[in-house]
Formats: C-alpha cells, structure tokens, sequence
C-alpha cells in the first residue's frame, strides 16, 4: 500500500499541491471501527494509517472524486446505516460480477471510502 501511495503522490506532485492528509491514528480508526461494529480490512487500514484522507481542495484521489477523512467516512456510514431498515432491497441493485457483494441497495458494511455528492460511493 505504501509504495502504491508513494507513487501517486510522486506523479501527481507536479500538477497538484500536497493535498492527502496525515495519517489517521490507530486509535481513530478504531473508534469508527466500533462505532459502525466492524473491522476495516487490512488493506483499508493501511490505506488510513497512511494518510486520513484529502484536503478539501484536493483533487480527488477517485476518479475525480475526493477520499473522505475517516469523520467523512462515519457521517456518510451513518446516513445510509440510518436508512438500511427500510431502503435496503429498494431499486434494481446488481453487481459485477453478479454476486460478487450482496445485491442490495444499503448493506451496513459496505465502508464508503468516497463519494460523489449525489448519494454514490465507493467503498
């Protein structure tokens, strides 16, 4: 992970001002991880205890779409974890592969890393 992360930031150092922010603690990113009662995989801790997110002048690190600070994260789990009960098998949820994740609109494990402002993620 680190070296993945070292590498964006030396490529987009040149048309980007330093925009991630320092890292998250352990200690912050357990207290999110018991207040939506689960474990970040391995890979998404490592992600954190690198760099708690972007700034909000990033530039977006997804796609164009910003890397939430843990805070972020949580406000967004929240909303939608609010929601699951009574929204979860709304819509025509898929995935590709087909049943690669569970099929449904709001899944309260579903870790949203980033989102585009209309209600999307990715996590």
């Amino acid at each position: 992970m680190q070296s993945i992360i070292c590498e964006i930031r030396e490529k987009l150092k040149h048309v980007f001002p330093s925009f991630l922010n320092p890292p998250a603690t352990e200690l912050e990113i357990q207290s999110v991880e018991k207040q939506m009662n689960l474990i970040f995989p391995e890979q998404l801790r490592a992600l954190y205890l690198l760099h708690n997110g972007e700034n909000e002048n990033g530039p977006g690190l997804f796609f164009g779409l910003p890397f939430l600070t843990l805070e972020d994260m949580l406000q967004e789990w929240k909303i939608w974890a609010d929601l699951e009960e009574e929204y979860a098998l709304e819509g025509d949820s898929y995935s590709i592969p087909t049943n690669y994740i569970k099929e449904r609109y709001i899944n309260r494990n579903w870790i949203p890393i980033s989102k585009d402002y209309g209600g999307n993620h990715i996590g």
